[in-house]
């Protein structure tokens, strides 16, 4: 019983809340921080994952910007932050491949790639677990064969941001890695990924068990698995 209680839950879960289900297929899944699923035992968490803390991370860091800055949201289809942000007045454009499945007037959708926004000014970027995934070819967007879409990306965020501008980055970090779904960014990578900002703020976020996660000092570090949150500014173009 137990082990069709589990297959049970896991058609369930792929019938309409996980994000290869009914709601992903029709662009309509945002990726909740809190997963709750049904099996033969009843409604359950399933899994927190680590929107629990990088929502509220990009909030705060976006405190420094009051509206009605100009936000560019980053591969953020998946992703309620942008209406969040927009509700609260800040001129928000989604740039994804895949659109925008939420309205508001102040928010614009940019539904291609990310290089198509040309010459465009923005005062913050958000790339919330997005980055990782550029290039990889997972959600539809182009594969970068040997250019790295990643770095690509983030120097176009250096070209848009104004002076002064602020980016709010997260991405996964551990062991260097690269597979269908995104990248994992080890010390050196992520140094890599940051060349031409200068860091303000990092946190590290850390998984203790499937419905719990703790916010670190990213000084400690000892390289395993992790989520590391930061916000920076583009160096002066000398």
């Amino acid at each position: 019983h137990e082990r069709l209680d589990r297959v049970l839950g896991l058609l369930e879960e792929q019938r309409l809340d996980g994000p290869g289900g009914l709601a992903a297929r029709a662009g309509l899944w945002f990726n909740p921080p809190v997963a709750v699923g049904h099996d033969g035992s009843g409604v359950r968490v399933r899994l927190v994952n680590e929107r629990i803390v990088e929502q509220p991370f990009v909030f705060a860091a976006l405190a420094e910007r009051p509206p009605p800055a100009r936000v560019l949201d980053a591969g953020g289809a998946e992703s309620t932050v942008a209406l969040s942000l927009a509700s609260l007045g800040y001129d928000v454009t989604v740039a994804d491949p895949r659109g925008y499945a939420l309205s508001h007037p102040r928010l614009t959708v940019a539904a291609g790639a990310l290089h198509e926004l040309g010459d465009a000014r923005f005062d913050v970027v958000v790339a919330l677990s997005a980055i990782e995934h550029f290039g990889v070819g997972h959600y539809g967007d182009p594969e970068g064969g040997t250019r790295r879409l990643d770095l690509d990306a983030m120097a176009d965020f250096r070209r848009w941001l104004a002076p002064e501008g602020l980016l709010v980055l997260t991405v996964p970090v551990g062991p260097a890695a690269l597979d269908d779904l995104q990248r994992t960014y080890d010390a050196a990578g992520l140094e890599e990924l940051l060349d031409g900002f200068t860091v303000h703020r990092r946190s590290l976020a850390r998984a203790l068990d499937r419905a719990t996660w703790v916010v670190e000092d990213a000084a400690g570090w000892d390289g395993g698995a992790a989520v590391m949150m930061l916000t920076a500014s583009p160096d002066p173009v000398a």
